[in-house]
C-alpha cells in the first residue's frame, strides 16, 4: 500500500538561507531503531513551504519514518527527527494541518500555543463522538458478548473494525476460549454503506452457521477479535473541523481574548468561540449512536 507522508519543516526559508540547496531526506525502516533505513525521497525545500506531502509506494502501516535536512551533497544539515509512524495513532488536527490553513499568519513562536488549542479541539471531538476516529495500533481486542444483540447474534465493535484474521468465545465469563469458524460470521454494515475508509461496526453470525459457534453467549471478556480496527485514517472532514477550531481560538487570543472579533453587516455580533452548526451536524455523523447498528 502507498503511505503519505506528511512533514513539516518548519523556518524552510531559514535552511534555504543557510544553504541554497537545501533539501529533506525521508527515510524508512521496519523499527524505530533504523538499523537498516531505506531512503525514500529526497525533496528539495521552497521558500513559504513548510508542509511536505510524500506518497511512499513501498510503505506498510508497521513502517517508521524519519527525516532531516541536507545539501545537494547528502551532508547533513540538521539531525534526525523523532522516529515516527504515519499509521500509528495519529491526531485529528495537528501542527501541520493548522498552519496550512494559517498560511503566513503563524510563525514557530506559535507552536506551543497551537498545539494547546489543537489537543484541546482533538479531545473535544473524541468526546462527543465516543470514541477516536482514526487507525488503531490494537491487533486484538476483547470483548463482552453479554452486549450482543438480535438474540445474541450480532456484536458491535465501538471505534470498527477494518479486518477479522480469528475469533475466538468462551460460553461464559472465565472459561477458556475457542476459535470460531470463518465463515460463521460477518461484517457489516454492507460495504457499500460505508464512507471511504470507514470501518465496519459489527460482527453478526449468520443464520446457518458451522462450527461450535452460532451466538455470542451473555458473558464478560469472553469474546477475543483479532485484527484491525478503527477508520483507515482519520476523516478528512474532522480534520478540517478540528484545524479551523484551533485557529479559531487562536485568533481569539490574538484579538486579546476577546469574544467578540466584530460584526456582521446587520450589526450582529461575532463571537469566535460559538461552535458553528455546520460543524456540530458534521461532528454528529461519527457519534456511535448515529452508526448503523
Amino acid at each position: 500500500m502507498a503511505i503519505k507522508v506528511i512533514t513539516q519543516v518548519d523556518g524552510s526559508a531559514d535552511w534555504i538561507a543557510a544553504d541554497a540547496t537545501a533539501s529533506f531526506r525521508l527515510d524508512r525502516d521496519t523499527t524505530s531503531a533504523f538499523a537498516a533505513p531505506t531512503e525514500v525521497a529526497t525533496t528539495s525545500l521552497s521558500t513559504g513551504v513548510e508542509r511536505y506531502e510524500t506518497w511512499d509506494a513501498s510503505g506498510a502501516a508497521t513502517s517508521w519514518y524519519r527525516f532531516r535536512i541536507e545539501d545537494d551533497s547528502d551532508v547533513a544539515l540538521s539531525g534526525w527527527s523523532d522516529p515516527f509512524q504515519v499509521l500509528a495513532t495519529q491526531d485529528i488536527a495537528n501542527l501541520a494541518t493548522v498552519k496550512l490553513r494559517l498560511g503566513s499568519n503563524a510563525s514557530a513562536a506559535d507552536d506551543d500555543i497551537l498545539e494547546s488549542y489543537i489537543d484541546a479541539a482533538n479531545g473535544a471531538i473524541i468526546q462527543r463522538i465516543g470514541y477516536y476516529p482514526g487507525p488503531s495500533t490494537d491487533t486484538s481486542r476483547v470483548y463482552h458478548g453479554m452486549y450482543a444483540t438480535k438474540d445474541q447474534t450480532r456484536l458491535r465493535i465501538p471505534g470498527g473494525v477494518r479486518t477479522v484474521s480469528a475469533l475466538t468465545i468462551a460460553g461464559n465469563t472465565g472459561e477458556s476460549q475457542t476459535a470460531a469458524t470463518a465463515g460463521a460470521w460477518v461484517l457489516g454494515p454492507n460495504v457499500h454503506a460505508l464512507r471511504t475508509g470507514e470501518p465496519y461496526q459489527y460482527l453478526q453470525m449468520v443464520d446457518v452457521p458451522t462450527g461450535a459457534w452460532s451466538t455470542f453467549p451473555a458473558g464478560y471478556d469472553n469474546v477475543t477479535i483479532t485484527g484491525t480496527f478503527g477508520w483507515e485514517v482519520v476523516p478528512p472532514d474532522l480534520v478540517a473541523i478540528a484545524s479551523a477550531w484551533a485557529i479559531r481560538q487562536w485568533k481569539s487570543r490574538a484579538a486579546g481574548d476577546a469574544d467578540i472579533l466584530g460584526t456582521t453587516e446587520f450589526g450582529e455580533q461575532i463571537v469566535s468561540d460559538r461552535f458553528p452548526a455546520q460543524w456540530r451536524r458534521a461532528i454528529d455523523q461519527y457519534r456511535l449512536d448515529a452508526l448503523v447498528s
